[in-house]
């Protein structure tokens, strides 16, 4: 993963935050095998699991649904890169590796 060193806070709910340590690129894959690059990730050394921002996604084009218990991710021509199931603890578990420069 090639990580640009970028420093700053991410900001959560209730106000907590940690720190970023740098950028880099992350590869949602397709249930068929399918791959798109998400450019511009953070790198946060202290989380305990990676977090994908919707927000984020919204901003780099994608298009998502959430119906059924299921977060569907969709990507140039209406494709869908991701169909995730809702977890227990309210959050949607995405495949994703990071991009090996």
């Amino acid at each position: 993963m090639k990580i640009q060193v970028l420093h700053g806070n991410i900001r959560f709910v209730y106000d907590s935050s940690m720190t970023t340590n740098g950028s880099g690129r992350i590869v949602l894959r397709a249930h068929d095998g399918r791959e798109v690059i998400v450019d511009d990730v953070l790198y946060v050394p202290g989380l305990k699991t990676n977090l994908l921002s919707v927000g984020q996604l919204l901003q780099k084009g994608f298009t998502m649904t959430m119906e059924n218990n299921f977060l569907n991710d969709f990507y140039q021509n209406n494709k869908v890169v991701n169909h995730a199931n809702l977890s227990y603890n309210s959050t949607f578990h995405v495949e994703m590796d990071t991009l090996k420069q």
